[in-house]
């Protein structure tokens, strides 16, 4: 170390890993997430892997049998692996060295001296989930679960991104016929919200008539809405608090606010659009004395979210309450570093919408690429071509961004091509 001094540090190592905080040191905490000290964390990472190969042989593959050799050196992390070619071939491969595992196993923390929570060999690469030439013309993911959950014989993981993104990008892609770079650059700016168009005609439904009367316009608004995330709309800001309090209202009596994960999205949503669910035992508030039902804790959740909006944005609804205003997008820097970040953009979408452009979170590439004799490829990222914050090109490409549009880039075919764009060549030589 500086100065001269020198540490020395001992790591545990077990059949299950390394132990992560030795048992007589204080436990890590980051955030909400703690490691209790003396366990130990196996890892997908801590096995022999060569994944730099895989990219090397990537760049350097000329058909699909070249991409499959490519990922056989790829373990970790998973990764969604799309193939696409001039002959119009097209295939997906999650692909990763996924260990043969209970349903359940992992998610919670196991006593490393049962052999029964032991890893038993790994699920055969042949059988990670995936598909090729598919007929219904297209592969897509948007990290929902990879398989069909009925059929597939797998145990991988107990959770997955939620259906929305995935739901709207195939419904989408089911109407397209041939496809256009102007397509997709529509399908990257989706803003539909999934969650709001399957649940919100049922919650409307609840709302009882003295409170569609005292919250004539928020309720009009809501049963008029198209479900789109667009910036102007008051719609959003009204769905996304209801539905965040409404979650809230079911679960934390039971699971509390800190003491555990509330369940997946998809859980809620089926219960709420499920009318026969809807005097489940879930919805009843186990700390009071009235066994409450779906329309009481959907109307108390309606009423708290109206109420909590009009002392943010004032009583009357107004373009204070607009989506893109209510929002705001952050994009910081990565040492969260304020003078370098860039706050208060005005911004369509949100997270579990196609469009994932949230409050602190978004799509940090876009590009669509159309192959073909002459490839067409476009892209975008939120920042600019310079990382120093001194530089005119540090947030060149942020307004581009933010407007979901994208720069055509430009593709060499040939290391000494000769193009308008080429504004310097830098020459290497031993």
């Amino acid at each position: 170390m500086r100065g001269g001094r020198v540490l020395s540090d001992t790591i545990v190592l077990t059949k299950h890993g390394p132990v992560v905080v030795k048992p007589d040191e204080p436990p890590f905490t980051i955030g909400k997430t703690k490691t209790p000290p003396g366990h130990a964390m196996r890892w997908i990472a801590h096995e022999y892997s060569n994944e730099l190969l895989t990219f090397i042989r990537l760049n350097k593959a000329k058909n699909f049998g070249d991409y499959k050799k490519a990922l056989a050196t790829y373990f970790c992390p998973a990764q969604n692996f799309v193939y696409a070619d001039v002959n119009k071939e097209i295939a997906i491969t999650s692909n990763g060295r996924f260990p043969i595992k209970y349903r359940g196993q992992g998610k919670f923390i196991l006593d490393g001296s049962n052999p029964l929570h032991d890893w038993y060999g790994w699920v055969p690469p042949i059988h990670n989930p995936g598909m090729r030439n598919p007929a219904r013309g297209y592969v897509s993911s948007a990290n929902q679960f990879p398989a069909d959950t009925v059929t597939y014989p797998y145990y991988l993981h107990w959770e997955f991104a939620s259906f929305d993104r995935a739901a709207r990008i195939n419904e989408v892609l089911d109407k397209m016929e041939k496809a256009t770079p102007d397509d997709f650059f529509k399908l990257q700016n989706d803003n539909l919200n999934m969650t709001a168009r399957t649940a919100l005609p049922t919650m409307l439904n609840y709302v009882r008539k003295t409170n569609r009367e005292k919250y004539a316009k928020a309720y009009e608004d809501l049963k008029n809405w198209n479900y789109m995330h667009d910036i102007d709309k008051t719609a959003p800001t009204i769905f996304k608090l209801w539905w965040s309090i409404l979650v809230r209202e079911i679960w934390t009596d039971e699971l509390g606010e800190k003491d555990m994960r509330f369940p997946p999205k998809d859980v809620t949503v089926s219960m709420v659009e499920d009318t026969d669910s809807t005097n489940t035992r879930w919805f009843d508030n186990i700390k009071t004395e009235t066994k409450e039902n779906a329309a009481e804790i959907i109307n108390r959740a309606f009423v708290k979210s109206i109420d909590s909006l009009q002392k943010l944005y004032g009583e009357e609804i107004s373009k204070k309450w607009a989506w893109g205003v209510t929002k705001k997008t952050s994009i910081k820097h990565l040492a969260d570093i304020g003078p370098f970040s860039v706050s208060g953009l005005i911004t369509a979408g949100d997270a579990d919408i196609v469009n994932a452009t949230g409050k602190r979170h978004g799509p940090s590439w876009k590009m669509v690429v159309a192959l073909g004799k002459n490839v067409q490829a476009y892209g975008v990222y939120p920042g600019g071509q310079s990382g120093n914050p001194g530089s005119y090109f540090y947030l060149t490409m942020v307004e581009k961004w933010r407007k979901g549009e994208l720069y055509e880039l430009f593709y060499m075919k040939k290391a000494n091509e000769k193009s308008n764009k080429i504004l310097s060549v830098l020459t290497i030589t031993k």
